[in-house]
């Protein structure tokens, strides 16, 4: 099995921030389909009573629901950077990769005007290549970048078109509509292929750094036990060369003792010459004992 993690490389999970990030451009993209609506709503309204306090209440609704936007276009943003710059990361701690710029481009390449509009795309693109072996994950980045930029673009023109003042109100609005739900649409294709394309590479991501902490894990226990020395002893019959342990006397196995060598004696302190005075009292007990055998 190839390696999933380099010893010693720093990485970091990804899964949280990113479900973070996938909801706030999910959100970011309901704001724009609700924008959309309301316009159509005025333009709807203009058109069947021809009264215009309905049309401008509906349309300061849009532009708070724009306020509302603009707030979730900056959290989706921030969570997007860090989860990209942190997935890009990783694939410096991950064997068999080939990483597209330096992490720094992950917050840089959103900033710079021109590398802004293929920089983060190609990045996505890259650590979806290098994350997942799935090639539906790399199209979902490649699609969302796509339809981001052109969702981006239309809601500019919106803004450009919100500043005629030649149109007639109900051209105003409706063309104000017609820009908005294009941008809604590729909002939502964005948001979608946005979050397939997260989830799929932080789980990527999470499944190989938990992978790579086992194997760490592994190393160190191997490390830390000491190999076993196998022991042989000179005594054992087992061993080549060995002496065989001899028995005690008297138990299974001992042998036996010979006749011709007169019967065995058991010394006794008394017996003994080192005893002090034993070698005489022995000598004068034997004599005396052969004397009343004679007689």
């Amino acid at each position: 099995m190839n390696q999933a993690v380099f010893e010693g490389h720093k990485t970091y999970r990804v899964r949280g921030v990113g479900l973070a990030a996938v909801v706030a451009v999910g959100v970011a993209a309901l704001t724009v389909v609700a924008v959309a609506a309301l316009f159509w709503a005025a333009t709807i309204s203009i058109d069947a009573t021809g009264e215009l306090d309905t049309a401008f209440s509906l349309e300061r609704t849009a532009l708070l629901a724009d306020v509302g936007f603009s707030l979730a276009q900056i959290a989706a943003l921030v969570l997007t950077i860090v989860w990209l710059w942190r997935a890009r990361k990783n694939l410096d701690a991950f064997p068999d990769t080939t990483p597209f710029l330096s992490a720094g481009w992950a917050i840089g390449g959103w900033f710079f005007p021109l590398a802004n509009l293929f920089v983060p795309g190609r990045m996505m693109a890259n650590v979806a290549r290098q994350s997942s072996r799935d090639r539906s994950v790399t199209a979902a980045a490649i699609t969302w970048w796509f339809s981001l930029v052109i969702s981006m673009f239309l809601r500019q023109l919106a803004s450009v078109m919100s500043g005629d003042t030649t149109a007639t109100l109900p051209d105003y609005y409706r063309n104000l509509a017609v820009a908005e739900t294009v941008a809604a649409v590729a909002g939502v294709i964005a948001a979608a292929t946005f979050a397939f394309a997260v989830i799929r590479i932080s789980a990527a991501q999470d499944e190989r750094i938990h992978r790579g902490w086992y194997e760490e894990q592994h190393r160190l226990l191997q490390a830390s036990t000491p190999p076993a020395t196998p022991t042989t002893s000179t005594d054992s019959v087992y061993a080549p060369g060995g002496a065989s342990p001899t028995p005690a006397q008297g138990s299974p196995g001992a042998p036996m003792a010979d006749p011709a060598d007169g019967p065995a004696v058991l010394s006794t302190a008394g017996d003994s010459p080192h005893a002090p005075g034993g070698g005489a009292a022995a000598d004068s007990a034997r004599a005396s004992r052969g004397a009343d055998a004679v007689g």
